[in-house]
């Protein structure tokens, strides 16, 4: 069965989005192992949203969510 008959949503997994500079300088205080998760999940939600850039509303959205108090 040809891989193109079934329909996904990658939301253009694996293309990086822009960062504001606020958002990257968030993303720099993640510890380094787990870093490109963080990258990879807040730009998920990004995509999700329909956003063109990353803000730091959204890391910090993604932050209570992923890492309640």
């Amino acid at each position: 069965m040809a891989s193109d008959s079934f329909p996904t949503r990658r939301h253009n997994v694996g293309k990086s989005i822009p960062w504001d500079a606020d958002a990257e300088a968030e993303l720099k205080r993640v510890p380094f192992f787990i870093r490109k998760l963080a990258r990879s999940r807040v730009e998920k939600a990004a995509r999700e949203r329909g956003m063109e850039r990353v803000t730091m509303a959204l890391v910090e959205q993604v932050k209570n969510r992923e890492m309640p108090r």
